[in-house]
Formats: structure tokens, sequence, C-alpha cells
């Protein structure tokens, strides 16, 4: 009776060892949903192959039966309740089916360490198992028929089915898993060789007569071995990759971290702390990349210098913190007047702006420069200390002309200057254009 449960247990284990290696494989997540639909798949599965074992009565018919009984309802399985795609399920069993070899064979090391033991000792007995189907030779101790070589196979095969399963939990099935998520190529190349050993290390054991012959060990050692080598190998190289491709990963991202330190560094330089526009240093450093580079491929460069108007009477009226806010205000109105990108306002100090439009004719400057005022103007910020009118208003003066080599950006600044005295002149508000001299 124990010797008939060592047994019953071997195919009950290895049916669930096949299931579950297969599964996790496949990438079947661990909950409790999973786990009770699992099991009783598991169930069922066993309770058919008894079912037709008992109704075939030929162990020889029920091992050429057996993929169709155990293997495709857990390819099924897969692809139906794990959505899993085809060929990730049959490579998830292929694979399983590959590491099905180890259970074994530490189930034979047991038996034969067994069988050197036991024609040491006294009280041995021989004879020969039944409930295989196929003839072994069975070695017992002290005649007891339930300590021989038989039941210790089966318990070797038990016990290196759960180990086998941990090692591969531990190690094995997320890099497999990655491996075959990564691409269909990928799967293919990664399942190839267990594919392979299942046709030939399997059905062709099974359908050709080498399950019974002398030849089975050393064919069935040569293919698993191959097989074995080649997923271990594609395993490790997976994993160097991933390695390699995380240690690029981080280096990208300190990089990029380096980087975006770097631009806010470079905002902190460039930016105007309180309204948020340009400073005058990128406007220095910029005009004179500009001029250089139209220089050489031609274009036009339009200078706006603006002043805000009796700004110094604003801040004793009102108090610098209301001048913070008024700046504030202008700045962000200047900056929404221009429409194209490539153009910007810069705060050249104190109260005065600049704006710096690139390759816009006449009309289209002073399109911008009404705008401006426009847009200051709507602001209706009150300003009882202006000559110009009852709120804040602001001064324009704008040059524009061809970029010619000779030419630097204290010219230009110098020529809108010229324009902004005229506009301040003939009574502030406004705007004058003075076409740049050559």
């Amino acid at each position: 009776m124990i010797e008939y449960i060592i047994a019953l247990s071997r195919y009950i284990v290895m049916l669930l060892f096949v299931a579950a290696v297969a599964v996790n494989f496949a990438g079947m997540a661990h909950t409790r949903k999973n786990t009770l639909v699992f099991g009783c798949f598991t169930v069922i599965v066993f309770l058919l192959q008894i079912v037709i074992g008992r109704f075939l009565k030929d162990m020889e018919l029920m091992l050429k039966f057996y993929p169709l009984l155990c293997h495709v309802p857990v390819v099924i399985f897969i692809i139906v309740y794990l959505k899993r795609p085809p060929l990730i399920a049959l490579t998830s069993v292929f694979l399983t089916l590959l590491c099905y070899q180890a259970p074994r064979w530490i189930g034979s090391f047991t038996s034969e360490a067994f069988k050197i033991i036991a024609m040491n000792r006294d009280g041995v007995s021989h004879g020969v198992s039944a409930n295989s189907g196929v003839a072994r030779e069975v070695i017992s101790i002290n005649h007891s028929g339930v300590l021989n070589n038989v039941s210790m196979d089966n318990l070797g095969l038990v016990a290196g089915a759960f180990l086998t399963f941990f090692v591969l939990h531990k190690f094995a099935v997320l890099p497999a898993r990655c491996l075959m998520d990564r691409s269909v190529k990928s799967c293919l190349l990664f399942g190839a060789m267990p594919f392979m050993y299942y046709v030939l290390g399997h059905i062709l054991e099974i359908y050709t007569g080498l399950m019974y012959s002398g030849n089975r060990a050393a064919i069935q050692f040569m293919l698993t071995f191959m097989a074995a080598f080649y997923v271990v190998f594609v395993l490790l190289y997976f994993g160097e990759t991933e390695k390699q491709a995380k240690l690029q990963l981080e280096s990208e991202q300190i990089a990029h971290k380096a980087e975006i330190e770097r631009l806010e560094l470079l905002a902190k330089v460039h930016y105007d702390p309180l309204t948020g526009i340009y400073n005058r240093r990128y406007l220095d450093e910029t005009l004179d990349h500009d001029i250089k580079l139209f220089s050489r491929i031609g274009g036009n460069l339009s200078i706006f210098m603006m002043d805000l108007d009796c700004f110094k009477k604003y801040n004793d009226t009102y108090g610098h913190k209301q001048g913070d806010e008024c700046l504030k205000a202008v700045a962000k109105a200047l900056s929404d007047s221009l429409l194209r990108e490539g153009d910007y306002v810069a705060r050249f100090g104190g109260e005065e702006f600049t704006a710096v439009l690139l390759n816009t004719d006449e009309d289209g400057i002073r399109l911008i420069a009404e705008k401006m005022l426009n847009n200051i103007r709507a602001l209706g910020l009150p300003h009882e200390k202006n000559k110009a009118a009852e709120h804040v208003t602001i001064s324009i003066g704008i040059t524009s002309g061809k970029i010619h080599h000779e030419q630097n950006a204290d010219d230009y600044i110098k020529q809108a200057d010229k324009a902004l005295y005229i506009s301040k002149q003939n009574g502030r508000n406004r705007h004058t254009y003075l076409d740049m001299e050559c």
C-alpha cells in the first residue's frame, strides 16, 4: 500500500511540476484566483489521466497518449485562461519538459545509490516491479517490499521536482519570461532547442520504441545536455545583455540628470529672476551669435529698445514692491506680443526692455510695436505721475537692417536708443523706427 502511494505521488507531483513550471514561464500572476483556477485545472487533468489509464490498461499505449493528456491541456490553459500568445505557450511547455529531466535524474541517482548501499547489507531480496508496466529489477532491504530502489527512485524524483521548481522560480523564470516577451524572433530562437529536444527526446522515444531500448538513457542524456546547455547559455547571455542595458540606462539617466542640472543652471544665468524673461547676459551672448551667423548666410535683424515712461516717479508714488509687480506685468505683456518662435524679449536693465526679431520686414515690425503699446495700455495700471497718460505706458525705439560682418551688437543697440530718444521727445507712449545705418 505504501509503495503504491509513493508511486502515485510520483505521477501527481510530476503532473503538478509540468503544469506549475509552464504557467510560471508563461507569466501567471500569483493571485488567489489564479491559484484556485490552476489547482482545479490540475485536478481535472489528473482525473482525466486516471480515467483514460483505466480504460486503456496498457502502459505503453498510455505513454503514447501522454502528450495529448498532459502537454496539450497545459498549452490550452495558458492560451485561454492566461491569454498568452500560442508561441509563448508552446515555448513555455517545451522549456518545462526540458527541465522535467532534472527530477528524473535525481530519482535515478537516488535509486542507484540505494542499490549500492543495499548490496552491501544483509537481508537483501530481489524481485521484479509489477506496477510500472515495465519490467524493473527491485532490490529490497529486510524483505519489507517497501524500502526498495523503485520507491527510492520515486521519492528522489518527488524531492527533485520540488528542488528543481525552487531553483527555476528563483533563477530562471524571470529572465526566460522577459526573453520570450521581448519579440517573436527572440521567443523563436530561445524555444528552438527545447522544441528539438521535445521532438527528438520525447516523441521519438515513445513512437519509435526507444523508450524500452538499451540506448534510451545515452540518447536522452545527450539531447538533454545539449538543450540544457543551450538554454543556460541563452539565459546567461540575456542576463549579461540586460545587465549592460541597465548600466547603459543608468549612465543615460545620470547624463540626463546632469543635462537638466546644466540647463537649470543656464536658466538661472540667462533668466531675469524678477520678471522671468531673458536677462542682459543672454541678450549679449545671443546677439553676438546671431550677428556672426547672419553676416555669413545673410539675414535681417531688428532691435526694439523699450523704456517705461516716468517709471522712477511710479516707484516714488506707489513703492518699489508695486514697481516690481508692474515690471512683471509689463514683461509678460511684451512677451505675449511676439508671435514667432525665435523672437524674444529681454530685460535690458531697470525699467528698460529689449526685443529681438529676425527676418521681419518694416510693416511687420510696426505691427508688433503697436501691439506692444496696446498690450501695455490694456494692463490699465494707474500712474498719476505719467506725463503721457494716467496709466502705465511705454516708449519704443526700433532699428532694423541687413546684417554686415563689420557690424556688432552695440551698433544696433545705439541706433535703437536713438529711435527711443525720439519717441520720448515726441511725447512718449509711441514707437519710432530708424533704418540701421550701413
